[in-house]
């Protein structure tokens, strides 16, 4: 009797641990450059570097200066059209922080440094304010409306529409891009792979 009991425990348990049980897929560490298909740019953003920024903007205890709401941002990686590459800024993080947005305001920017250039990617923000300022190779513009033709030629940010997230928090997509330099290798510094 005692055994009946223990086999059918053993085979229920073993039923439950394999009917729930969680597949096991290994991990790899993202690849911080990745290949891109030639073949797939738009000749418009041939000399661009193009980046979706994901901007939250969380309501918080009204004070004179922020207006209740703080900006945070999130960006992924950087299609670098120019030299055919992804730039995966996500992986420059610790994996924890992968999905993380990071706040920008008057004291905290946001910076991707060493671009394949020698250029830096930084966005500024302001508490309060929709609109955030980015710079990158000497060329300034905002996610608000171009105003001038270099920033509708040169650099650019094409802002989606704000969706509430509830409490008087919202989010938008922005869909950016600015001026890339090629960069050409010389032979010698060029390393096969084997």
């Amino acid at each position: 009797m005692h055994t009946a009991n223990a086999l059918a425990a053993i085979s229920s348990l073993f039923l439950f641990i394999s009917s729930t049980g969680a597949r096991v897929i290994p991990t790899q560490p993202p690849p911080h450059v990745l290949r891109r298909g030639a073949a797939t740019t738009p000749a418009l953003l041939d000399d661009k570097c193009t980046f979706i920024l994901f901007q939250k903007q969380v309501l918080t205890a009204t004070s004179s200066n922020s207006q209740g709401r703080i900006n945070y941002i999130q960006v992924n990686n950087i299609i670098d059209h120019t030299n055919d590459i992804v730039i995966d800024v996500a992986a420059q993080r610790p994996q924890a922080e992968h999905n993380s947005y990071v706040k920008v305001n008057e004291r905290s920017v946001f910076a991707v440094e060493g671009l394949l250039d020698g250029a830096s990617l930084i966005i500024h923000g302001s508490d309060g304010e929709d609109e955030l300022k980015l710079e990158s190779g000497g060329w300034n513009w905002s996610t608000g409306l171009a105003t001038s033709e270099d920033e509708k030629t040169m650099a650019w940010c094409q802002a989606g529409e704000w969706a509430e997230a509830g409490n008087g928090s919202r989010e938008r997509s922005v869909e950016c891009a600015f001026h890339c330099e090629r960069i050409e290798e010389e032979e010698a510094e060029r390393e096969e792979l084997r």
